[in-house]
């Protein structure tokens, strides 16, 4: 039975409170417990450039980042949200051919190996600054009448206390909190470079382990990256740094004369797929999972949370009838 129409979201990072404000849409009165302030989330570390790289499954990813690619299109048009159109390229492991969450709307041409380059598609991408964007979402939210609380969560029952319905954004602590083995920490860390060091993106995926990717920005230049699987610590290091900077200079020798603003390192919650998905609690309410999205969290972001609006919106209907009948 619905007690009330408030919601509890767990995690303050870019999926929690993207989430919150599509539950706001809905007219419920939303809540964020989260263990991290916004500017602490690993979400404010990210690049971010739109790219659904090495998450899954793939026909949901698919969907999850078309949709985000074109709210965030949108977006472009609010000068405060941090959000602009880039040109860019990536280089995948072969074969190099069109990727199935191709648009129109992107441009995606392929091209053939050249002396410069291997081969590689290139495409035009939504760049999300995330120091600006994270805090833009976030006034979003509390102008929209939402709270924040910073809060340990270490079971449902704790939120249910407080609403009938939960939304489960806890990102790594989501692996604790369920009892789900299979999310991970992966740790990355990249590079700040001063504005105007290159001014395309570009991705080279194929080595999985090791991506490189550069990413230009209106205030800095970011250079990537690392990945280094069950490590939890959000401490940058100078070796990654020296390393870094190599690589992207076979693309761009440029970034060997820029100035250097500074590392930041932070923890992915990596799944081997996303989870989104609804559980219902008996006598309780219903908890919405929206977790392990790694590296692509800020990507997933608006179509993920579409997801989690329309579930909440049946769930919350069907709860109503049945008040209404008496069950």
């Amino acid at each position: 039975m619905l007690k009330s129409n408030r919601a509890i979201v767990i995690g303050c990072g870019v999926n929690g409170l993207t989430c919150a404000v599509k539950l706001q849409e809905l007219g419920l009165d939303v809540t964020i417990w989260t263990k991290d302030r916004v500017e602490r989330t690993v979400s404010m570390v990210a690049a971010s450039v739109w790219h659904p790289y090495l998450v899954f499954p793939r026909d949901r990813v698919a969907k999850w980042a078309i949709r985000s690619y074109e709210a965030f299109t949108a977006l472009t048009q609010h000068d405060d949200a941090g959000v602009w159109i880039a040109d860019g390229i990536a280089i995948p492991t072969s074969p190099v051919e069109r990727p199935g969450w191709a648009t129109e709307a992107m441009e995606i041409k392929v091209h053939e190996r050249s002396a410069d380059l291997p081969a590689h598609y290139s495409f035009r991408s939504p760049i999300i600054e995330t120091p600006t964007y994270l805090p833009w979402l976030f006034e979003r939210f509390i102008k929209g009448g939402g709270i924040a609380m910073e809060q340990t969560v270490s079971s449902f029952d704790e939120a249910f206390e407080q609403a009938p319905i939960v939304i489960n954004c806890a990102g790594l602590g989501a692996g604790a909190l369920t009892g789900d083995d299979r999310v991970r920490p992966i740790k990355g860390q990249i590079v700040r470079l001063a504005a105007g060091a290159f001014d395309r993106f570009l991705f080279d995926e194929r080595d999985p382990m090791t991506p490189t990717y550069m990413i230009p920005r209106k205030d800095d230049c970011i250079l990537g990256g690392t990945t280094e699987p069950g490590l939890d610590d959000s401490i940058a290091n100078e070796e990654a740094q020296i390393e870094i900077i190599a690589r992207c200079a076979m693309f761009e020798p440029r970034v060997l004369e820029a100035e250097i603003l500074g590392s930041l390192a932070g923890v992915r919650p990596a799944r081997d797929e996303v989870r989104l998905e609804a559980e219902i609690v008996k006598g309780k309410g219903l908890v919405v999972h929206n977790y392990g999205h790694g590296g692509a969290g800020i990507t997933l972001s608006i179509g993920c949370a579409d997801e989690v609006k329309s579930i909440v919106a049946t769930a919350t209907q069907m709860m109503h009838t049945e008040a209404i009948n008496g069950g």
